[in-house]
């Protein structure tokens, strides 16, 4: 598509709408954005951003005259009466995912849904740059995709992040490998029922064809399922042996089968990150990059070397005898589930905040399984977790405020050998900006317990 003087309007200006202005000026578009936040004029002062035209605090239906092109952010539901009118008017719609992707050659992997994108994509990612391959990592991990095209060449890589929000507004879109890594429900504030979440992560491999590589977890029926829709070459990991291309555990070991040849890659013993939802994170990661033709002893050494991304299990610190760690990434009871099965021992847990209209009365059973000693309730969602936990027959709870709070009181009721543990089964945005906000407060509160 040409760009020169296209008339393009940006809805949502966090930092792929920031991304998206930058390619589309450079490309010599007219661009106007729009957002809800006042605040975010602060990063359009200074050039190229400044020639971004801003109408701020509204999404005015005027703003369609004339609009060629509209690049809608993730965090904007396609719901709102501005992205319904365009649809109407016949507007091109596109997310800034499609956008970078139709302004790049360089190949794609792509990882998707539900649990362990981030580190997944970050372990892909350290894997190809360790190897010596030309590689970008983008996405819904950020930085936003439009920011990195222009640093890898075509013979290169783009790792990329994809959310079930990005997904969304997808058209051309087509990753040259694909991973699932598993289904559980999520976002459903804004997909109404699961099957439309699964409908949505299907749009990831709608543009795939039989040379393309769809990777899932063989291990997940409902990936299973969604696979079997899809017309690629496929391959598959597991914490089990299997026959079919992919990855797999053996006497403790990883292995990787393409073409019939098998390879041992590591030992699930000197995989440093913790819990069974990671070494499928590693498998999953080992099928990318096998696939690539890196060599298993670099995997196996970049591996070793891969420490986690903050936010995800990550210890803060040991004090008298406590350890606290900080999950703030666990926006979903699936998340603190998983959370409550890697970390050892009695456990003092942080819950609660925003409401994505998800159940939880599964892991209300399961904190009753997991030698939960008490939970700390905070955010909108107090209420509604603490019925679950009722349910469940756990009634071990503090009702609190905030997170200073449930912090000081987990402090308190601890003692050696417990682990205070964040990991809020709930999105952050009634009390934080983001959940990164959420984890940095966290661990400040704990450096300061004495």
């Amino acid at each position: 598509m040409e760009y020169e003087g296209k008339k393009c309007l940006i809805v949502g200006l966090a930092d792929s709408g920031i991304g998206s202005a930058k390619l589309l000026l450079s490309k010599g578009a007219k661009v106007t954005g729009t957002d809800l936040k006042l605040t975010v004029k602060d990063f359009f002062n200074e050039p190229p951003l400044n020639e971004v035209q801003l109408v701020l605090g509204k999404h005015p239906l005027d703003l369609l005259e004339e609009t060629e092109l509209i690049i809608l952010s993730p965090g904007v539901s396609p719901g709102i009466p501005l992205i319904k009118e365009a649809k109407r008017k016949g507007i091109p719609i596109w997310g800034e995912l499609e956008l970078a992707y139709r302004n790049t050659r360089t190949p794609i992997i792509a990882v998707s849904e539900t649990h362990g994108k981030s580190t997944t994509t970050s372990l892909i990612y350290k894997i190809l740059k360790d190897s010596g391959i030309p590689t970008g990592l983008g996405g819904n991990i950020r930085p936003a995709l439009t920011e990195v095209i222009s640093r890898v060449s075509f013979a290169g890589w783009l790792v990329v992040e994809v959310s079930s929000f990005q997904l969304e507004s997808i058209d051309a879109f087509c990753p040259r490998i694909a991973l699932i890594l598993n289904i559980f429900p999520d976002h459903l504030d804004r997909h109404s029922t699961l099957e439309e979440f699964e409908t949505t992560i299907s749009r990831l491999f709608k543009n795939m064809g039989p040379s393309d590589l769809l990777i899932g977890n063989l291990d997940d029926t409902k990936v299973q399922i969604l696979m079997e829709k899809a017309n690629t070459r496929k391959a598959y990991f597991s914490t089990k042996e299997h026959g079919l291309e992919g990855s797999f555990v053996k006497n403790d070991i990883i292995y990787t089968r393409y073409e019939g040849e098998e390879t041992q890659v590591i030992s699930i013993k000197d995989i440093p990150l913790p819990g069974l939802h990671n070494l499928q994170n590693v498998l999953a990661a080992v099928s990318a990059t096998s696939f690539v033709g890196v060599q298993s002893l670099q995997i196996a050494k970049a591996i070793k070397d891969f420490s986690g991304l903050p936010h995800r299990l990550q210890k803060v610190r040991e004090l008298k005898g406590v350890v606290y760690i900080n999950d703030s990434k666990a926006t979903t009871p699936q998340a603190t589930i998983t959370a409550l099965k890697a970390v050892p021992g009695p456990k003092h847990l942080i819950l609660g905040g925003s409401d994505k209209n998800i159940d939880f009365s599964e892991m209300g059973k399961e904190i009753y399984d997991n030698n939960v000693v008490h939970v700390y309730l905070i955010g909108s969602t107090k209420y509604k977790i603490a019925e679950a936990l009722c349910l469940a027959g756990f009634s071990n709870y503090f009702m609190l405020e905030n997170l200073p709070e449930a912090v000081q009181l987990a402090y308190e009721k601890s003692k050696k050998g417990d682990t205070v543990l964040l990991s809020p089964a709930c999105a952050s945005f009634d009390q934080f900006s983001n959940f990164e906000e959420r984890g940095e407060i966290f661990q400040k509160l704990v450096n300061e317990l004495i």
